[in-house]
């Protein structure tokens, strides 16, 4: 951008020009001279015709024109032609300078207002404007850099460009420079320093600016933000180098095909342009043997086994290539191998992998043999055999359908859980772990029958091997063992229970009592004990004999467990004495108002072989205390009992 002249030299060319008018005028009237001096009076309007503006200018003619015309009547010359005629030409020489003046003023409206248009434009523009000495020194910069840098023009004018230029990018600009003198206009990168701190990627779009000759005045151009896009970039060139790392560590191989048409535009081969480290070893070449050669001149054989066919296929279709242990006589191995075979087709190209499934497909074929076997085995066994992967269920032997009523086929594909009884569920995440370890496990579990109904049954599992001795699942054998278990649960019951009155007995109680935890401290609620002894039992066995008061014994056991809630518990200890443990109690004024509906209860009179017998209780309550032993409950309990024996019978005695 070129300036205009300064009004302060505009101003003071204006006063000569006066002062010459006015010393011109001066001279023609006060000094008489032979020449005249009127064709000297449109001197200082040539003069101001270059410079000044049209207002003074058109002041200075009306002053040149009216001292001209005072200058002639002052010598009385003003009548005679050859005045007339100068008269004239000042007139001319005055309008062609308003003239001059009219068009000159408006080309520098004009170029005012363009280089208003333009700053405006440079100041609000998102890029940065900028302009630099042919050294790098920026001699004018856009308002638009604090946005994007943080600095203020004010800061960065009149400082080299290189001060604010990250130092890895110095050597490309000294180069760029150079191509600036050379005239050239290069497009070109780099790190510019923010004010706070850090760099940013700018993109530079810039040319020379020269006035007329070869040389180079100045630089000229913008920068634009590019720090995303650089991000963007280095995103993918990272996520590339990622992928390339990714193929180049997986163990199958890789490979990029791209069609090759002929004149007609067929398919006829298939370019490699891409290829992993498997696909290369697995070739038997490098990289760069590999990458640029066609398909058949690699493995001729593709096109008489038909592969190139379906390569050829996948790509004119774009559906993806699928094949499954395909054999084929790989020429360069020198024998036929299996293949696991994806292409998946992207343009022109192909996107091929394979997986060599030879050693996979000789194992198949083994146990497939060995499964014959375990078939034909199970077929004619009597237990239920199971074989199991990932906890499905992958076969079941034809014995279930004689055991649980399901065929095989219904349990297939189903998980062990969906047949197992919920309450076993975590005893057998336990044995899964265990079996997971190379352990064999021997349990009983209960397992749902097609009539919904459940049946115990005795399991042997086991972990399945494969053919390398990995584990592959495991394989279960049962049978139903129901009436053992029922005989066993009854067994449990009679070492649990009192036989006379089906109460628990004191060894099952006294472990109860033993495993009581701490009251919940949060609600409030305690454990008590209350010690029972039925008043002068003895005298009934004496005179009504012991049947019947075995028959009263059971009837006061019923009557004080109807009174129990189902966490509660009664027992028996020996003889007539009989134990209450109450779960979940506020305080000891609750327990005794049970005790009083226990005693209320039993006596009412009870129907024996002897008659209608009546009997009483003598009840000791108290609390546990958290952490005290079981025999010290007892004993406070029982102490209380006997407090209820001394003071009449047939009462309860609380002791906190």
């Amino acid at each position: 951008m070129t300036a205009s002249p300064t009004p302060t030299i505009g101003a003071r060319r204006m006063t000569g020009l006066w002062i010459l008018l006015i010393g011109i005028f001066v001279v023609d009237v006060a000094m008489p001279l032979d020449v005249e001096l009127l064709p000297y009076f449109w001197l200082p309007l040539v003069f101001a015709a270059g410079f000044a503006d049209l207002k003074p200018l058109r002041r200075m003619t009306l002053a040149s024109i009216g001292l001209a015309l005072i200058a002639e009547q002052r010598w009385a010359h003003l009548q005679t032609p050859q005045v007339l005629e100068q008269l004239a030409l000042l007139v001319v020489v005055g309008v062609v300078s308003l003239s001059v003046a009219a068009k000159r003023a408006r080309a520098h409206r004009i170029q005012r207002e363009s280089e208003k248009n333009y700053q405006l434009l440079a100041e609000n523009a998102c890029d940065v404007v900028f302009r630099a000495s042919r050294q790098g020194g920026l001699e004018w910069i856009s308002p638009s850099v604090t946005r994007l840098l943080g600095w203020t023009p004010a800061q960065m004018i009149g400082k080299p460009f290189r001060e604010f230029v990250h130092p890895d990018d110095l050597e490309l600009l000294q180069r760029v420079q150079a191509a600036f003198a050379q005239g050239e206009e290069p497009q070109f990168r780099l790190r510019v320093r923010r004010a706070q701190g850090g760099y940013r990627w700018v993109e530079v779009n810039a040319r020379g600016a020269r006035d007329g000759g070869p040389d180079v005045l100045a630089i000229i151009g913008s920068w634009s933000d590019i720090e995303a896009k650089v991000a963007g970039e280095q995103a993918m060139t990272q996520t590339l180098a990622r992928l390339k790392a990714t193929l180049d560590s997986l163990l199958d191989p890789h490979v990029v095909l791209k069609a090759r048409r002929n004149a007609m535009g067929a398919i006829e081969d298939f370019t490699y342009v891409e290829a992993n480290g498997a696909a290369c070893r697995y070739n038997l070449l490098s990289h760069d043997e590999l990458i640029g050669r066609t398909v058949l001149d690699v493995l001729p054989g593709h096109s008489a086994r038909g592969l190139l066919a379906l390569y050829i296929q996948a790509v004119e279709s774009g559906e993806p290539l699928v094949l499954d242990d395909y054999p084929y006589p790989h020429e360069i191995l020198g024998q036929t191998r299996r293949y696991d075979i994806r292409a998946v087709p992207q343009g022109e190209e192909l996107v091929y992998t394979w997986r060599d499934v030879t050693e996979r497909y000789e194992s198949l074929r083994e146990l497939a043999a060995s499964e014959e076997a375990y078939r034909l085995l199970a077929l004619n066994a009597s237990d239920v055999v199971v074989r199991l992967r990932n906890d499905v269920i992958t076969y079941v032997s034809p014995s279930l359908a004689g055991a649980l009523g399901w065929s095989p086929e219904e349990w297939l594909g189903r998980s062990s859980r969906e047949v197992l009884h919920p309450d076993d569920l975590l005893e057998y995440a336990n044995n899964l772990e265990a079996i997971a370890a190379g352990q064999c496990v021997v349990c009983r579990h209960r397992i749902r029958a097609k009539d919904n109904s459940w049946h115990w049954a005795e399991l042997h599992v086991g972990p399945y091997l494969d053919s390398q001795n990995c584990l592959d699942g495991m394989v279960a054998s049962f049978r139903l063992i129901d009436r053992e278990m029922a005989a066993w649960h009854e067994l449990e019951r009679h070492a649990r229970t009192d036989a006379l009155t089906g109460l628990l007995n004191r060894r099952e109680v006294l472990e109860q009592i033993h495993a009581l935890s701490s009251p919940d401290q949060r609600s409030g609620e305690q454990t008590a004990l209350l010690f029972c002894d039925l008043d002068h039992f003895k005298g009934i066995n004496d005179r009504w004999g012991h049947a019947a008061g075995d028959q009263l014994l059971r009837t006061v056991a019923s009557r004080i467990q109807a009174c129990l809630r189902s966490e509660d518990v009664a027992a028996r200890m020996g003889g007539d004495e009989l134990l209450v443990v109450l779960k979940g109690v506020q305080n000891l004024d609750c327990v005794l108002v049970i005790a009083e509906k226990i005693r209320n209860s039993v006596q009412d009179p009870v129907p024996t072989t002897a008659g209608d017998l009546q009997i009483t209780l003598s009840i000791g309550a108290t609390l546990v205390v958290p952490g005290e032993s079981s025999d010290a409950m007892i004993d406070r309990a029982d102490t209380a009992m006997y407090q209820a024996k001394q003071t009449g019978r047939n009462r309860v005695i609380g002791f906190s």
